[in-house]
Formats: structure tokens, C-alpha cells, sequence
């Protein structure tokens, strides 16, 4: 059997750890610090627990972290320990039909949406993964200048002009806006940023793609198969499943956004909003 590959996130405290510019910040006994110390706490814990009930029930794992990723194959199964920003970004290394299970590392401060499992159900769960329901959902497929990027979006893409103060143009067919960026989402996207924007709801399973330029008052929602176009912004960035996997994208560039792999992700996922 292959074996199973277990992801962990590194806590905010452990990121503030190796900045020596936050040093003497960390020192400071506010509560601010004191929270990101009792969430640290948490996350190492729960980490610890589960690697233990693996080993215990002889459930064959590596570990990585998920800054470390770069493709996941040959995998029987993917676990993310963490929330849904650590979910999505595992996610994007999935190229083949390894299915994919999340577990909340600390549910009282992290969203758990594609994370819907914990450290005391999910030993039971990997033991009868054939009897979970099996969630498999569109994602994105983005080239550039056609070249197509290596990370597929499961819930949306933003392009926008680098500065927040700044207008972003961007043409399709033939409408080019000045607006504040083209959001783009999946149908299991829909369910996030685009629903904030009153949106249309879109069935979950559907492989339609929806964008809207944002601030834009004439701009419509519109759903569509694929998506071609072209940046008239001078210095702008592609943004995949939120800030931290980022492209540059600048006046000229044309953008294909396409339905692509689809991903398996296991458990009983609500078909809510954030």
C-alpha cells in the first residue's frame, strides 16, 4: 500500500519565532501574545496526537511541510492538519486522483470548512475511507502568455493592480472596466469571496466558471465555460486561493482561465457560507 502523507502547518508564533525583528515583541506580555502562544500550544498538541494515533494503529506516513511542497503523487491519501488556508495550499499540488482529508488543528480559532474532521474522529475515518462520502470538485486551470501555472485553484483567482489605491483594466470580450480587480471562482469557490459580492449561487458540482470585476457598479456576474483575457493594468499580480501563491501579470499579458484537474476531498462537506 502506499503510504499516507501527512502535511502540518508551522503556528504564527513559530513564524514570528524567525524574525529576529520581533523579538522583543514576543517578549511583550500582552494578549495578543498570549493567544498566539495558547493557539501554538494547541496546534503542537494536536500535531503530536495525531502523529501518535498513526503510528499506534501501524498506519504507514511521512511527514511534510506544506511550504515544502512542490507535487504530491504516488500518495494513498494526503491529510492537512491545520485550517482551510493550510487545505487550500496543499491542494494545489495535487495533480492525479490522490483524495485529499483535513483535520481542524484548533477548531476554536480556525475555519474548518474543507477541514471537517478532528484528532478524535479521524483515526476511525482513515479506517473506512471506502465508506466516505467522496467529494470531487472543478479547479482552475490558469495560463500565461501560455505557459500554464502549476498551482489549480480550488476556490478563486484576483488580478489587480499591485497598488490598492490604483484601478485595474482588464478586457473581456468587450468589456474593460476600470475596477478594483476580475475575481473569479469555482463553484465550490462561490461558497467564499464571490458569495460576498452577491454573487450567483451556482450549483456545487457545476463545472462553470463565474467573474465579476469588483467596484464596478454597471459590472455583472456572468458564468461562463472558460475565460480569456487580456491585461491593459501596468503592473498588476494573479492571486490563487488568496495572498500567498502569487504571479506577476502586466500590461500585455493575456490570461486563459480554464476548468481543469478535478480533486477528491473526502467527508461531509456543508454547502455554506463564510
Amino acid at each position: 500500500m502506499l503510504p499516507v502523507l501527512v502535511v502540518l502547518k508551522k503556528s504564527k508564533y513559530d513564524l514570528y519565532r524567525q524574525n529576529p525583528k520581533l523579538e522583543t515583541f514576543l517578549k511583550e506580555n500582552t494578549e495578543y501574545v498570549k493567544q498566539i502562544k495558547q493557539n501554538h500550544k494547541i496546534q503542537k498538541e494536536t500535531q503530536k496526537e495525531i502523529l501518535t494515533k498513526l503510528k499506534q494503529n501501524k498506519i504507514s506516513f511521512e511527514t511534510a511541510h506544506f511550504y515544502d511542497l512542490k507535487e504530491i503523487k504516488n500518495k494513498s491519501l494526503v491529510i492537512v492538519v491545520g485550517g482551510d488556508g493550510t487545505f487550500l495550499a496543499v491542494s494545489h499540488y495535487i495533480k492525479d486522483n490522490t483524495p485529499i482529508l483535513g483535520i481542524n488543528a484548533d477548531p476554536k480559532n480556525s475555519l474548518g470548512f474543507y477541514c471537517c474532521f478532528n484528532k478524535d474522529n479521524f483515526i476511525k475515518a482513515i479506517k473506512n475511507l471506502n465508506k466516505l462520502k467522496k467529494n470531487t470538485y472543478s479547479r482552475l486551470i490558469i495560463t500565461l502568455n501560455g505557459k500554464e501555472l502549476k498551482e489549480n485553484a480550488l476556490n478563486d483567482i484576483l488580478i489587480a493592480n499591485n497598488s490598492p489605491a490604483a484601478t485595474t483594466q482588464i478586457k473581456i470580450n468587450d468589456e474593460m472596466p476600470k475596477c478594483s480587480g476580475l475575481l473569479i471562482c469555482t463553484a465550490r469557490g462561490y461558497n467564499s469571496w464571490m458569495y460576498q459580492t452577491n454573487g450567483i449561487d451556482m450549483p456545487i458540482n457545476s463545472s462553470k466558471i463565474q467573474y465579476k470585476f469588483r467596484d464596478h457598479k454597471k459590472s455583472k456576474h456572468r458564468i461562463v465555460n472558460e475565460l480569456d483575457a487580456y491585461n491593459f493594468t501596468r503592473t498588476g499580480t494573479i492571486y490563487i486561493d488568496g495572498e500567498h501563491v502569487k504571479y506577476k501579470s502586466s500590461l500585455g499579458d493575456k490570461i486563459k482561465i480554464k476548468i481543469g484537474y478535478p480533486i477528491i476531498i473526502l467527508g461531509k462537506l456543508k454547502h455554506k457560507h463564510h
